[in-house]
């Protein structure tokens, strides 16, 4: 009997493995426009950078490079305004994947730009065109678009992270 050869089985090992789930979480929502799988590439890109920081194999440059931007991500020194008319600079989109699924998950009051207390909606723009796609994210009275913004967020990663 041959045995018969199995494609490797997906797993969470370490933060290259995360990279590429937030990859394919992208794309996944790019076919859905589902909140869920927008939600996804939200968590993937938010636990990203702390298991780059916790990765022994990890070299020492970007271990570096992920605790400062961890440091931004989660406002340590609460020296960083996140500004969602500036979500085209890596920063900001860094800051709004923390801000976004840390608060809007627990349902924040305490968040501040924008993100506070309030439900997620996907919505489609106006007027609409069939068929209808809804991938637009709707904060508050800003409408925010989840796809570049994750898109850059990854492609930052993806740049510095080596093969």
């Amino acid at each position: 009997k041959q045995m018969r050869e199995y494609t490797p089985i997906p797993t969470l090992a370490d933060y290259k493995d995360w990279l590429w789930k937030a990859e394919h979480d992208l794309e996944q929502f790019r076919r859905t426009t589902n909140a869920w799988d927008m939600a996804n590439c939200f968590l993937d890109l938010n636990a990203l950078p702390e298991w780059i920081e916790k990765c022994d194999t990890s070299p020492k440059i970007l271990r570096n490079l992920a605790v400062k931007k961890l440091q931004l991500m989660t406002n340590a020194n609460n020296s960083f305004t996140l500004n969602l008319d500036n979500l085209h600079e890596i920063d900001h989109q860094l800051r709004f994947v923390r801000m976004f699924y840390n608060h809007t998950k627990h349902h924040d009051s305490k968040s501040s730009a924008g993100l506070s207390g309030k439900s997620v909606v996907l919505c489609a723009p106006y007027p609409a065109t069939y068929p209808i796609i809804f991938n637009k994210l709707a904060l508050n009275d800003r409408i925010v678009e989840p796809e570049p913004l994750l898109a850059g967020v990854i492609s930052f990663w993806r740049s510095e992270i080596p093969n």
